[in-house]
């Protein structure tokens, strides 16, 4: 509905009746309040070079404070010496938060790095002495992780699209609307900016809300939410406000998804103040899903979508957590360290057994959390071996696999005994759906066997 925004009491009863509407649950309200503008638009703004003198004279003379001021009057409310007090006390309200600001001390430069990220992260919890295990993929961790954190933890809640009785297009939350009901698993509208958005709301208001996204593809929709207002909420704030939420999302190329079902995100997506962490089996799921459900401030969860049902491996019932920003040495080695994750971290371990066979000892790091980056854990093996190949699917140029590249190149060049190779995929602006076209795409075992050779040769 429409109103005169001018008009304080008459906009106070129309929003007084939309929000007893949604409360009881018969939906949303469009109020559109018709206001004008004032004041210039910016400090660089002159309203005179665009409207006419009679039309700003109109537009004061319209101030809804003046409106109020004289309907209160009118109506015997307030007397003129009453107005006087209280015009009186607002101006010194906001002379003397002048004066505070003017009197506060100037911040410290190094004050600028603090309030990035919260202190307290969640520690390491190793699964139950003889707790049962059941061969899981990676559909059943992520699941199975949900389920057992919502029942620890009332704050806990999911929402996505489909996410309710369907259970997601993937059928990680299956079950779970029929066990928390639709207060703990909603569905919502296809509108990814809203998701994240009221993920963040939610995580404001004391909540742990875990919000699903379809497709990777389609968070691009929700980019201003996640990397504009999500990341930033901390550090804008000074730590007076945390979000303490988690975006899930499917990933990744070699299942034929084309152009908007393949996409690699997490370089577009890596903003101070927001961590990313990309699994790459069902144990390591399950872990640092909890530890991103549990850590103070906003995790990008993004799961490849051809590790979903790849494989199998025992997986602990109950709780266990794997900290954020630790890599995992997957394969020790001497001769070179292959540091990638998700899909790739499969590849480099079959290229890896591979080359291996002629003596080439390859150590593979999974890097797990991809931002920030676990600095110490890469350049330690960097300056173990010597030598690099960095692994990853996402376009090869402004990605993380440069970001990994650069880091050694700055910290550890003087260990190095050849260039820092990386093997990524083509620098083209979406996945092909052509079978040949995929496979020219992406990196595959082969691909990354050719790699270690010509490395392994320098």
């Amino acid at each position: 509905m429409t109103l005169d925004g001018r008009d304080p009491v008459t906009t106070y009863h129309v929003c007084k009746q939309a929000v007893a509407r949604a409360r009881s649950g018969e939906g949303p309200t469009l109020v559109e309040a018709l206001v004008d503008r004032l004041g210039a638009h910016s400090s660089e703004d002159d309203q005179r070079r665009y409207r006419s003198a009679e039309e700003l004279e109109q537009l004061a003379s319209n101030d809804c404070l003046q409106r109020f001021r004289a309907r209160l009057l009118e109506e015997g409310i307030l007397n003129e010496n009453q107005v006087a007090e209280y015009e009186e006390a607002v101006k010194e309200e906001v002379n003397q938060a002048t004066r505070q600001a003017l009197d506060a001390r100037d911040a410290e430069p190094e004050e600028a790095l603090s309030n990035v990220y919260g202190s307290e992260v969640p520690e390491a919890i190793e699964p139950a002495s003889g707790a049962e295990s059941e061969e899981l993929n990676m559909v059943g961790a992520l699941r199975e992780c949900l389920a057992e954190e919502m029942d620890r933890d009332q704050r806990v809640l999911v929402l996505g699209e489909d996410v309710g009785p369907k259970g997601g297009v993937f059928l990680i939350t299956d079950g779970l609307f029929k066990r928390f009901g639709e207060q703990r698993v909603i569905d919502t509208p296809i509108a990814e900016s809203s998701i994240a958005g009221i993920a963040l709301g939610m995580a404001l208001a004391g909540k742990r809300p875990v919000a699903e996204i379809q497709f990777t593809d389609f968070a691009h929709m929700a980019f201003n939410q996640i990397t504009n207002e999500i990341a930033k909420f901390r550090y804008r704030s000074n730590g007076g406000w945390a979000v303490p939420m988690v975006v899930r999302a499917p990933m990744g190329g070699h299942v034929r998804g084309a152009l908007y079902h393949s996409q690699s995100i997490e370089a577009r997506f890596a903003t101070p103040g927001l961590k990313i962490v990309i699994p790459s089996g069902p144990y390591d799921a399950k872990g640092l899903l909890l530890a991103a459900i549990r850590d103070p401030d906003p995790v990008l969860f993004l799961e490849h979508k051809r590790l979903y049902r790849m494989f199998k491996e025992p997986v602990p019932k109950g709780e266990y957590l794997i900290p954020l920003g630790q890599a995992k040495t997957v394969r020790q080695g001497t001769d070179i360290s292959v540091f990638c994750y998700g899909l790739m971290v499969h590849y480099a371990l079959q290229a890896a057994k591979a080359v291996g066979e002629d003596g080439i000892s390859v150590e593979v790091v999974d890097l797990r959390t991809v931002y920030p980056l676990p600095k110490e854990q890469v350049l330690e093996s960097a300056r173990k071996t010597g030598k690099v190949l960095v692994l990853y699917e996402d376009n090869f140029s402004v990605s993380i696999g440069s970001e990994v590249a650069a880091l050694i190149a700055d910290e550890a060049f003087r260990h190095l005994d050849a260039p820092v190779k990386r093997l990524g995929g083509l620098d083209v602006p979406s996945m092909p759906y052509a079978a040949p076209m995929e496979d020219l795409f992406m990196p595959n075992p082969a691909k990354v066997e050719k790699a270690l050779r010509e490395l392994a040769a320098y």
